[in-house]
Protein backbone atom coordinates (compact mmCIF):
# COMPACT_ATOMS: atom_id res chain seq x y z
CA UNK A 1 0.00 0.00 0.00
CA UNK A 2 1.19 3.51 -1.16
CA UNK A 3 0.87 5.49 2.41
CA UNK A 4 1.18 8.74 0.69
CA UNK A 5 -1.64 7.61 -1.49
CA UNK A 6 -4.01 6.09 1.50
CA UNK A 7 -3.46 9.04 3.79
CA UNK A 8 -4.47 11.43 0.73
CA UNK A 9 -7.88 9.62 0.29
CA UNK A 10 -8.83 9.15 3.69
CA UNK A 11 -8.05 13.28 4.38
CA UNK A 12 -10.74 13.46 1.61
CA UNK A 13 -13.04 11.19 3.21
CA UNK A 14 -12.61 13.14 6.22
CA UNK A 15 -13.61 16.30 4.63
CA UNK A 16 -16.12 15.28 3.43
CA UNK A 17 -17.03 13.62 6.80
CA UNK A 18 -16.97 17.48 8.14
CA UNK A 19 -19.54 18.50 5.70
CA UNK A 20 -21.80 15.30 6.37
CA UNK A 21 -21.58 16.09 10.22
CA UNK A 22 -22.27 20.03 9.60
CA UNK A 23 -25.79 18.99 7.71
CA UNK A 24 -27.01 16.99 10.28
CA UNK A 25 -25.32 18.43 13.59
CA UNK A 26 -25.62 22.66 12.49
CA UNK A 27 -28.46 23.25 14.80
CA UNK A 28 -26.94 21.70 17.88
CA UNK A 29 -27.29 23.67 20.99
CA UNK A 30 -23.93 25.52 21.63
CA UNK A 31 -22.14 24.97 24.73
CA UNK A 32 -21.92 27.78 27.93
CA UNK A 33 -18.57 29.35 26.63
CA UNK A 34 -20.34 29.51 23.07
CA UNK A 35 -22.86 31.79 23.96
CA UNK A 36 -20.60 33.70 26.34
CA UNK A 37 -18.63 34.86 23.43
CA UNK A 38 -21.60 35.38 20.94
CA UNK A 39 -23.12 37.27 23.93
CA UNK A 40 -20.45 39.52 24.21
CA UNK A 41 -19.62 39.88 20.41
CA UNK A 42 -23.32 41.39 19.78
CA UNK A 43 -23.32 43.26 22.79
CA UNK A 44 -20.35 45.48 21.26
CA UNK A 45 -21.57 44.94 18.05
CA UNK A 46 -24.92 46.72 18.70
CA UNK A 47 -22.23 49.73 20.34
CA UNK A 48 -20.12 49.72 17.49
CA UNK A 49 -17.57 49.12 19.77
CA UNK A 50 -14.61 46.10 19.91
CA UNK A 51 -14.72 43.88 22.69
CA UNK A 52 -13.91 44.89 25.84
CA UNK A 53 -15.22 48.53 25.70
CA UNK A 54 -16.70 50.62 28.41
CA UNK A 55 -19.76 48.56 28.69
CA UNK A 56 -17.84 45.31 29.58
CA UNK A 57 -16.19 46.90 32.59
CA UNK A 58 -18.60 45.36 35.08
CA UNK A 59 -18.34 42.13 33.34
CA UNK A 60 -17.65 39.03 35.55
CA UNK A 61 -14.49 38.68 33.43
CA UNK A 62 -12.54 39.57 29.89
CA UNK A 63 -12.44 35.77 27.92
CA UNK A 64 -11.41 34.93 23.98
CA UNK A 65 -10.61 38.71 23.06
CA UNK A 66 -9.52 37.71 19.85
CA UNK A 67 -12.02 35.26 19.13
CA UNK A 68 -15.25 37.70 20.02
CA UNK A 69 -14.17 39.79 18.24
CA UNK A 70 -13.67 37.94 15.39
CA UNK A 71 -17.32 36.76 15.82
CA UNK A 72 -18.14 40.29 15.10
CA UNK A 73 -15.83 40.18 11.76
CA UNK A 74 -17.65 37.24 10.51
CA UNK A 75 -20.86 38.46 11.29
CA UNK A 76 -19.82 41.60 9.58
CA UNK A 77 -18.43 40.36 6.40
CA UNK A 78 -21.08 37.20 6.08
CA UNK A 79 -24.11 38.84 7.92
CA UNK A 80 -24.51 35.22 10.13
CA UNK A 81 -22.22 33.88 12.40
CA UNK A 82 -22.76 30.24 11.75
CA UNK A 83 -20.74 30.77 8.63
CA UNK A 84 -18.02 30.29 11.65
CA UNK A 85 -18.91 26.40 11.65
CA UNK A 86 -17.62 26.37 8.10
CA UNK A 87 -14.33 29.03 8.85
CA UNK A 88 -13.51 26.21 11.71
CA UNK A 89 -13.39 23.68 9.15
CA UNK A 90 -11.08 25.63 7.21
CA UNK A 91 -8.92 25.97 9.50
CA UNK A 92 -9.16 22.66 10.65
CA UNK A 93 -8.32 21.83 7.15
CA UNK A 94 -5.06 23.95 7.76
CA UNK A 95 -4.67 22.19 11.01
CA UNK A 96 -4.12 19.05 9.57
CA UNK A 97 -1.85 20.03 6.77
CA UNK A 98 0.62 21.93 8.83
CA UNK A 99 1.16 19.06 10.98
CA UNK A 100 1.49 16.81 7.96
CA UNK A 101 4.46 19.45 7.45
CA UNK A 102 5.63 19.30 10.69
CA UNK A 103 5.68 15.61 10.97
CA UNK A 104 7.82 15.43 7.03
CA UNK A 105 9.67 18.24 8.21
CA UNK A 106 11.08 16.03 11.23
CA UNK A 107 10.51 12.51 10.34
CA UNK A 108 9.79 12.00 6.61
CA UNK A 109 7.05 11.49 4.75
CA UNK A 110 5.90 8.01 6.20
CA UNK A 111 5.32 9.65 9.59
CA UNK A 112 3.50 12.29 8.29
CA UNK A 113 0.93 10.08 5.93
CA UNK A 114 0.57 8.11 8.55
CA UNK A 115 -0.08 10.81 11.29
CA UNK A 116 -2.43 12.63 9.11
CA UNK A 117 -4.40 9.03 8.75
CA UNK A 118 -4.57 9.26 12.77
CA UNK A 119 -5.32 12.71 12.88
CA UNK A 120 -8.65 11.78 10.08
CA UNK A 121 -9.82 9.04 11.78
CA UNK A 122 -9.74 10.72 15.80
CA UNK A 123 -13.40 11.33 16.00
CA UNK A 124 -12.95 14.63 17.84
CA UNK A 125 -11.52 15.44 14.76
CA UNK A 126 -14.81 15.59 12.73
CA UNK A 127 -17.29 17.37 15.28
CA UNK A 128 -15.10 19.53 16.74
CA UNK A 129 -16.06 22.58 14.39
CA UNK A 130 -19.62 22.81 15.35
CA UNK A 131 -18.71 24.57 18.37
CA UNK A 132 -17.97 28.05 18.33
CA UNK A 133 -15.06 27.76 20.87
CA UNK A 134 -11.53 28.34 20.77
CA UNK A 135 -10.16 25.78 20.57
CA UNK A 136 -9.48 25.48 16.56
CA UNK A 137 -8.56 29.43 15.79
CA UNK A 138 -6.13 29.04 18.59
CA UNK A 139 -4.49 26.05 17.53
CA UNK A 140 -4.55 27.07 14.01
CA UNK A 141 -3.14 30.41 14.61
CA UNK A 142 -0.52 28.91 16.98
CA UNK A 143 0.33 26.24 14.86
CA UNK A 144 0.59 28.58 12.12
CA UNK A 145 3.26 30.95 13.83
CA UNK A 146 5.09 27.57 14.83
CA UNK A 147 4.93 26.04 11.33
CA UNK A 148 7.01 28.89 9.84
CA UNK A 149 9.65 28.62 12.22
CA UNK A 150 10.02 25.28 11.63
CA UNK A 151 9.99 25.75 8.00
CA UNK A 152 12.97 28.57 8.38
CA UNK A 153 14.42 25.99 10.75
CA UNK A 154 14.62 23.27 8.02
CA UNK A 155 15.71 25.98 5.11
CA UNK A 156 19.00 26.69 6.51
CA UNK A 157 21.40 28.42 4.66
CA UNK A 158 24.96 27.25 6.27
CA UNK A 159 27.01 29.99 7.72
CA UNK A 160 25.19 32.94 5.32
CA UNK A 161 24.24 36.12 6.43
CA UNK A 162 20.24 35.87 7.62
CA UNK A 163 17.78 35.94 4.60
CA UNK A 164 15.53 38.56 3.81
CA UNK A 165 12.73 36.09 3.22
CA UNK A 166 13.58 34.23 6.65
CA UNK A 167 13.03 37.20 8.44
CA UNK A 168 10.05 38.52 6.74
CA UNK A 169 8.83 35.13 7.69
CA UNK A 170 9.76 35.08 10.78
CA UNK A 171 8.65 38.70 11.79
CA UNK A 172 4.75 37.32 10.04
CA UNK A 173 5.09 34.26 12.83
CA UNK A 174 5.80 36.76 15.79
CA UNK A 175 2.42 38.65 14.71
CA UNK A 176 0.40 35.15 14.65
CA UNK A 177 1.85 33.93 18.26
CA UNK A 178 0.93 38.06 19.03
CA UNK A 179 -3.09 37.09 17.69
CA UNK A 180 -3.39 33.87 19.40
CA UNK A 181 -2.27 35.14 22.63
CA UNK A 182 -5.65 37.02 22.68
CA UNK A 183 -7.71 33.71 21.57
CA UNK A 184 -6.44 32.24 24.66
CA UNK A 185 -3.54 33.38 26.76
CA UNK A 186 -1.20 29.60 26.63
CA UNK A 187 0.47 30.17 23.19
CA UNK A 188 4.32 30.52 25.09
CA UNK A 189 3.65 26.40 24.81
CA UNK A 190 4.00 27.07 21.01
CA UNK A 191 6.77 30.12 21.15
CA UNK A 192 9.11 28.94 23.28
CA UNK A 193 9.60 25.75 21.91
CA UNK A 194 10.03 27.20 18.39
CA UNK A 195 12.54 30.14 19.58
CA UNK A 196 14.39 27.08 21.07
CA UNK A 197 14.41 25.37 17.68
CA UNK A 198 15.38 27.99 15.90
CA UNK A 199 18.50 28.22 18.33
CA UNK A 200 18.90 25.08 18.29
CA UNK A 201 18.74 24.62 14.28
CA UNK A 202 21.54 27.29 13.71
CA UNK A 203 24.33 24.98 15.56
CA UNK A 204 23.40 21.82 14.18
CA UNK A 205 25.89 20.28 11.02
CA UNK A 206 28.64 21.84 12.10
CA UNK A 207 30.82 22.61 15.49
CA UNK A 208 33.58 24.32 14.24
CA UNK A 209 34.72 26.90 16.88
CA UNK A 210 35.28 29.51 13.92
CA UNK A 211 32.22 29.57 12.72
CA UNK A 212 30.28 29.69 16.40
CA UNK A 213 30.17 33.58 16.62
CA UNK A 214 28.70 33.83 13.18
CA UNK A 215 25.88 30.68 14.32
CA UNK A 216 25.52 32.69 17.11
CA UNK A 217 25.01 36.03 15.48
CA UNK A 218 22.45 34.01 13.14
CA UNK A 219 20.79 32.41 16.00
CA UNK A 220 19.94 35.99 17.64
CA UNK A 221 18.46 37.24 14.95
CA UNK A 222 16.27 34.59 14.17
CA UNK A 223 14.90 34.92 18.09
CA UNK A 224 14.90 38.60 17.48
CA UNK A 225 12.89 38.55 14.50
CA UNK A 226 9.89 36.53 16.25
CA UNK A 227 10.14 38.38 19.89
CA UNK A 228 9.99 42.09 18.60
CA UNK A 229 6.77 41.59 16.83
CA UNK A 230 5.38 39.10 18.99
CA UNK A 231 5.95 41.89 22.13
CA UNK A 232 5.19 45.05 19.81
CA UNK A 233 1.70 43.64 18.84
CA UNK A 234 1.28 42.82 22.21
CA UNK A 235 1.82 46.53 23.63
CA UNK A 236 0.14 48.06 20.92
CA UNK A 237 -3.16 45.45 21.65
CA UNK A 238 -2.47 46.75 25.37
CA UNK A 239 -2.48 50.30 24.77
CA UNK A 240 -5.12 49.99 22.57
CA UNK A 241 -7.93 48.31 24.99
CA UNK A 242 -6.22 51.11 27.82
CA UNK A 243 -7.51 53.86 25.47
CA UNK A 244 -11.07 51.84 25.79
CA UNK A 245 -11.60 50.77 28.49
CA UNK A 246 -9.04 51.96 30.78
CA UNK A 247 -7.13 49.12 31.70
CA UNK A 248 -4.09 47.88 30.00
CA UNK A 249 -4.96 44.55 28.60
CA UNK A 250 -3.81 42.21 26.15
CA UNK A 251 -5.44 38.67 26.24
CA UNK A 252 -8.29 37.02 28.27
CA UNK A 253 -8.21 38.25 31.95
CA UNK A 254 -9.36 34.94 33.19
CA UNK A 255 -6.51 33.71 35.23
CA UNK A 256 -6.97 34.61 38.53
CA UNK A 257 -10.43 33.93 38.88
CA UNK A 258 -9.96 30.42 37.09
CA UNK A 259 -6.91 30.10 39.30
CA UNK A 260 -8.71 30.27 42.83
CA UNK A 261 -10.89 27.38 42.11
CA UNK A 262 -8.41 25.67 43.13
CA UNK A 263 -9.76 26.38 47.09
CA UNK A 264 -12.64 24.42 46.09
CA UNK A 265 -12.48 21.37 48.45
CA UNK A 266 -14.74 19.09 46.71
CA UNK A 267 -14.52 19.73 42.53
CA UNK A 268 -11.38 22.04 42.12
CA UNK A 269 -10.12 19.94 39.18
CA UNK A 270 -13.32 20.86 36.31
CA UNK A 271 -14.80 24.07 34.96
CA UNK A 272 -18.15 25.11 35.96
CA UNK A 273 -20.11 26.57 38.77
CA UNK A 274 -18.56 26.45 42.59
CA UNK A 275 -18.98 26.96 45.99
CA UNK A 276 -15.71 28.69 46.26
CA UNK A 277 -17.38 32.17 44.67
CA UNK A 278 -20.90 31.87 46.70
CA UNK A 279 -21.30 33.25 50.23
CA UNK A 280 -19.47 31.73 53.09
CA UNK A 281 -16.64 30.66 49.65
CA UNK A 282 -13.21 31.44 50.17
CA UNK A 283 -13.49 33.40 46.99
CA UNK A 284 -16.17 35.09 47.88
CA UNK A 285 -16.80 39.00 47.21
CA UNK A 286 -19.34 40.92 48.92
CA UNK A 287 -20.98 43.67 46.80
CA UNK A 288 -19.58 42.16 43.66
CA UNK A 289 -21.36 44.65 41.27
CA UNK A 290 -19.35 47.72 42.57
CA UNK A 291 -16.00 45.83 41.28
CA UNK A 292 -15.23 46.14 37.59
CA UNK A 293 -13.41 43.16 36.24
CA UNK A 294 -9.73 44.57 37.17
CA UNK A 295 -10.08 45.23 40.15
CA UNK A 296 -11.74 42.01 41.22
CA UNK A 297 -8.79 39.91 38.80
CA UNK A 298 -6.54 42.04 41.65
CA UNK A 299 -8.71 40.50 44.61
CA UNK A 300 -8.43 36.98 43.12
CA UNK A 301 -4.74 37.48 42.66
CA UNK A 302 -4.48 38.62 46.14
CA UNK A 303 -6.11 35.35 47.49
CA UNK A 304 -5.16 32.97 45.26
CA UNK A 305 -1.24 34.02 46.58
CA UNK A 306 -2.39 33.89 50.08
CA UNK A 307 -4.29 30.68 49.56
CA UNK A 308 -1.02 28.91 47.76
CA UNK A 309 1.50 29.70 50.67
CA UNK A 310 -0.84 27.62 52.90
CA UNK A 311 -1.87 24.88 51.20
CA UNK A 312 0.87 24.06 48.33
CA UNK A 313 0.50 19.84 48.97
CA UNK A 314 -3.23 20.52 48.28
CA UNK A 315 -2.35 22.72 45.29
CA UNK A 316 0.01 20.12 44.11
CA UNK A 317 -2.62 16.82 44.50
CA UNK A 318 -5.28 19.17 42.89
CA UNK A 319 -2.80 19.85 39.82
CA UNK A 320 -1.89 15.93 39.44
CA UNK A 321 -5.92 15.17 39.18
CA UNK A 322 -5.86 18.21 36.51
CA UNK A 323 -3.52 16.32 33.96
CA UNK A 324 -5.02 13.27 34.88
CA UNK A 325 -8.04 14.18 33.75
CA UNK A 326 -6.61 16.32 30.88
CA UNK A 327 -4.73 13.27 28.74
CA UNK A 328 -7.56 11.03 30.14
CA UNK A 329 -9.58 10.48 27.12
CA UNK A 330 -10.97 12.39 23.75
CA UNK A 331 -14.43 13.59 23.58
CA UNK A 332 -16.09 16.09 24.30
CA UNK A 333 -19.12 18.15 22.66
CA UNK A 334 -20.52 15.08 20.57
CA UNK A 335 -23.94 14.56 19.65
CA UNK A 336 -25.42 12.22 21.98
CA UNK A 337 -22.60 11.90 24.69
CA UNK A 338 -24.03 14.38 27.19
CA UNK A 339 -22.15 13.07 30.45
CA UNK A 340 -20.69 16.04 32.28
CA UNK A 341 -19.94 18.09 35.66
CA UNK A 342 -24.03 18.39 36.75
CA UNK A 343 -24.94 14.77 36.02
CA UNK A 344 -23.34 14.53 39.02
CA UNK A 345 -26.22 16.12 40.56
CA UNK A 346 -29.01 13.53 39.13
CA UNK A 347 -26.51 9.97 40.34
CA UNK A 348 -29.06 9.62 43.23
CA UNK A 349 -32.25 9.35 40.83
CA UNK A 350 -33.52 6.35 39.55
CA UNK A 351 -31.24 4.33 37.07
CA UNK A 352 -29.14 7.08 37.00
CA UNK A 353 -26.29 4.66 37.58
CA UNK A 354 -26.77 2.48 34.71
CA UNK A 355 -27.04 5.96 32.44
CA UNK A 356 -24.16 6.87 33.24
CA UNK A 357 -22.42 3.70 32.65
CA UNK A 358 -23.45 3.59 29.62
CA UNK A 359 -22.19 7.56 29.26
CA UNK A 360 -18.74 6.19 29.90
CA UNK A 361 -18.82 3.68 27.83
CA UNK A 362 -19.30 6.01 24.67
CA UNK A 363 -17.04 7.96 25.80
CA UNK A 364 -14.33 5.21 25.95
CA UNK A 365 -15.47 4.38 22.38
CA UNK A 366 -15.58 7.30 20.80
CA UNK A 367 -11.62 7.93 22.29
CA UNK A 368 -10.87 4.61 20.91
CA UNK A 369 -8.44 5.43 17.93
CA UNK A 370 -6.79 8.75 20.48
CA UNK A 371 -6.58 5.46 22.84
CA UNK A 372 -4.36 3.93 20.28
CA UNK A 373 -2.43 6.87 19.50
CA UNK A 374 -1.57 7.82 23.17
CA UNK A 375 -0.22 4.41 23.67
CA UNK A 376 1.55 4.82 20.84
CA UNK A 377 2.98 7.95 22.13
CA UNK A 378 3.89 6.50 25.24
CA UNK A 379 5.58 3.41 24.05
CA UNK A 380 7.71 5.49 21.53
CA UNK A 381 8.50 8.17 24.69
CA UNK A 382 9.79 5.33 27.28
CA UNK A 383 11.79 3.81 24.24
CA UNK A 384 13.35 7.59 23.69
CA UNK A 385 14.12 8.24 27.11
CA UNK A 386 15.72 4.26 27.12
CA UNK A 387 17.84 5.04 24.12
CA UNK A 388 19.16 8.50 26.14
CA UNK A 389 20.07 6.73 29.16
CA UNK A 390 21.85 4.21 26.77
CA UNK A 391 23.67 5.93 23.75
CA UNK A 392 23.85 9.72 25.93
CA UNK A 393 23.23 11.22 22.20
CA UNK A 394 25.47 14.56 23.51
CA UNK A 395 26.61 13.98 20.30
CA UNK A 396 23.49 14.79 18.31
CA UNK A 397 23.02 17.99 20.30
CA UNK A 398 27.01 19.18 19.56
CA UNK A 399 26.92 18.89 16.34
CA UNK A 400 28.90 15.04 15.21
CA UNK A 401 26.93 12.83 13.34
CA UNK A 402 24.66 12.89 10.62
CA UNK A 403 22.57 16.04 10.30
CA UNK A 404 19.74 13.52 9.68
CA UNK A 405 19.81 12.25 13.07
CA UNK A 406 20.16 15.37 14.77
CA UNK A 407 17.44 17.11 13.10
CA UNK A 408 15.36 13.48 14.25
CA UNK A 409 16.39 14.10 17.64
CA UNK A 410 16.30 17.77 17.67
CA UNK A 411 12.04 17.28 16.39
CA UNK A 412 11.28 14.85 18.95
CA UNK A 413 12.14 17.13 21.43
CA UNK A 414 10.50 19.70 20.34
CA UNK A 415 7.15 18.00 20.01
CA UNK A 416 7.78 16.88 23.60
CA UNK A 417 8.44 20.50 24.61
CA UNK A 418 5.09 21.79 23.44
CA UNK A 419 3.18 19.12 24.74
CA UNK A 420 5.37 19.62 27.95
CA UNK A 421 4.77 23.46 28.23
CA UNK A 422 0.88 22.95 27.37
CA UNK A 423 -0.02 20.77 29.93
CA UNK A 424 1.95 22.66 32.63
CA UNK A 425 0.47 26.33 31.35
CA UNK A 426 -3.11 24.54 31.37
CA UNK A 427 -3.03 22.62 34.27
CA UNK A 428 -2.56 25.91 36.67
CA UNK A 429 -6.16 26.10 36.14
CA UNK A 430 -9.29 24.54 35.95
CA UNK A 431 -9.72 21.91 33.11
CA UNK A 432 -11.97 20.38 30.55
CA UNK A 433 -10.73 17.51 28.43
CA UNK A 434 -11.28 19.56 25.60
CA UNK A 435 -8.49 21.79 26.81
CA UNK A 436 -5.67 19.33 25.35
CA UNK A 437 -6.73 19.50 21.78
CA UNK A 438 -4.47 21.51 21.13
CA UNK A 439 -1.54 20.11 21.53
CA UNK A 440 -3.04 16.29 20.07
CA UNK A 441 -1.37 16.85 16.51
CA UNK A 442 2.11 16.89 18.69
CA UNK A 443 0.75 13.60 20.48
CA UNK A 444 -0.40 12.15 16.92
CA UNK A 445 3.07 13.04 15.27
CA UNK A 446 5.02 11.16 17.99
CA UNK A 447 2.77 8.38 17.84
CA UNK A 448 2.73 7.94 14.46
CA UNK A 449 6.67 7.89 14.63
CA UNK A 450 6.37 5.33 17.54
CA UNK A 451 4.30 3.17 14.65
CA UNK A 452 6.63 3.11 11.79
CA UNK A 453 9.28 2.16 13.74
CA UNK A 454 7.76 -0.76 14.88
CA UNK A 455 6.15 -1.33 11.61
CA UNK A 456 10.00 -0.83 10.20
CA UNK A 457 11.60 -3.58 12.54
CA UNK A 458 8.84 -5.98 11.42
CA UNK A 459 9.48 -4.80 7.90
CA UNK A 460 6.22 -4.25 7.35
CA UNK A 461 7.18 -0.34 5.91
CA UNK A 462 10.99 -1.60 4.13
CA UNK A 463 11.82 2.23 3.25
CA UNK A 464 10.62 4.42 6.44
CA UNK A 465 10.90 7.73 3.97
CA UNK A 466 12.87 9.72 5.79
CA UNK A 467 14.31 12.80 3.63
CA UNK A 468 17.68 14.17 4.19
CA UNK A 469 18.02 17.60 5.71
CA UNK A 470 20.60 19.52 3.86
CA UNK A 471 23.05 21.94 5.64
Amino acid sequence: MNLRIASRVVFCLWVMAMLVVWAIFHDEPQCVDAHRFIRNAFNNWNYGTLYPSRIDLYADYITAIGYTNFIQLVHLCLGKIGWIQFVNMAMNVGIACEMYYVAKSFFGSTTASIALILFCLTTTNIFLPIQLVTEIPYLFLALSGFTLCVYVAKKRSGLKKHPVKSLVLLVFSGIIFAVAHTVRAVELAFVVPALALLVWSAFLGDDATAARKQRMKKATARVASVLLPYVIVLMGIGFFFKAQTGVYLTGPMTGWHNFIKVADSVNPVSTGVSPVYEPGGYAYIPSWDKYTFAERDSMYKEMSLRWLRNHPSQFLWAYVRRCVKLWGADFYYLPGLTSNVYFQYTIHQPGAEKTLLKMRLKEICYSAVWYFIFLLFIFGTVKMAKSILKNKPNALVRGSGSLFQQWNFVGGTILLFVMFLGTVGTCLFPIEIRFHYPYNWALTILGAQTLVGILTRKRIIRDNGRIEIRC
